[in-house]
């Protein structure tokens, strides 16, 4: 999310290529995600809120294997944007990309399934 944030104007090109979301919502969407990802992701590290932030951080790739997805089926599909927002960032398909946003969703809803009921987080 560092990179997205640093760079949100390209971050919001990006999410224009998906062709999904209105205009008006693209650079409110290139300027909120990163800031909700780098939170979402702070929280997880730090085992606060760990299963509200597993949940919404395998909501988040959710929707976007369905942007994926739509976009791959359309022929739309560049590039995804994952870890950079620079344009040498490129994806061998947009099936591997499916392929290792589920496993992240599997390793989320094994911490919200697996967390033991005896931690002290704030939950």
């Amino acid at each position: 999310s560092i990179d997205k944030i640093a760079f949100p104007d390209q971050f919001a090109e990006i999410i224009r290529n998906y062709h999904i979301l209105p205009e008006a919502l693209v650079g409110f969407s290139a300027r909120t995600f990163p800031l909700l990802e780098l939170l979402l992701g702070i929280f997880l590290i730090s085992g606060i809120f760990t299963r509200v932030s597993s949940i919404s951080l395998s909501f988040l790739l959710l929707i976007f294997i369905i942007a994926v997805a739509v976009n791959s089926i359309n022929g739309h599909f560049e590039s995804c944007g994952c870890f950079s927002v620079s344009n040498q960032n490129t994806e061998s398909s947009a099936l591997i990309v499916i392929g290792r946003n589920l496993f992240l969703i599997f390793i989320g809803l094994t911490i919200v399934f697996t967390k033991g009921e005896t931690s002290h987080e704030i939950d």
